[in-house]
């Protein structure tokens, strides 16, 4: 069985904290990041990224 990871944070686009390059945080944890780029035009897809 597989218990919820209690360290994720979800929140509301309309009142989650904003970086200072105008992304929006939608989710973070201890293994999770979900971020928002609202500004950002569709372009080339990007490679993923990982951050250790």
């Amino acid at each position: 069985m597989m218990t919820a990871d209690t360290s994720v944070k979800k929140v509301d686009s309309a009142y989650s904290p904003e970086g200072e390059m105008g992304q929006k945080y939608l989710a973070s944890g201890k293994s999770v990041s979900m971020r928002l780029w609202e500004s950002e035009q569709p372009g080339e897809a990007k490679p993923e990224a990982q951050r250790k």
